[in-house]
């Protein structure tokens, strides 16, 4: 039989946060498909953050998505290969440096 944990565990939290933070590096990945053939965009972070990108059904999912996972998907390196995920706390100290 399986045993099954309630959503409060530490344990089931942590996957629900992981798996909120991967949904939410694919939909911004599609949504950079979908308007400009390129799994993510220049500026694509900040963009749909500021709600340049897409429409209210795509920043309703991605609000929600960001609350569970608790972060963001940034490509603050230049050089890196890919976006990282990070805080929200540190999501927002870096939208707030750049206004």
């Amino acid at each position: 039989m399986t045993k099954i944990y309630p959503t409060s565990s530490p344990d089931m939290s942590f996957c629900t946060s992981m798996n909120a933070a991967f949904a939410l590096l694919m939909c911004m990945k599609c949504i950079s498909m979908e308007k400009f053939g390129v799994p993510w965009a220049p500026h694509l972070d900040k963009r749909l953050w500021e709600g340049e990108i897409g429409d209210e059904a795509d920043a309703s999912v991605l609000l929600n998505l960001s609350r569970q996972s608790g972060g963001w998907w940034a490509w603050s390196n230049p050089r890196a290969t890919g976006p990282t995920f990070v805080s929200m706390a540190t999501w927002r100290a870096a939208m707030q440096q750049e206004a």
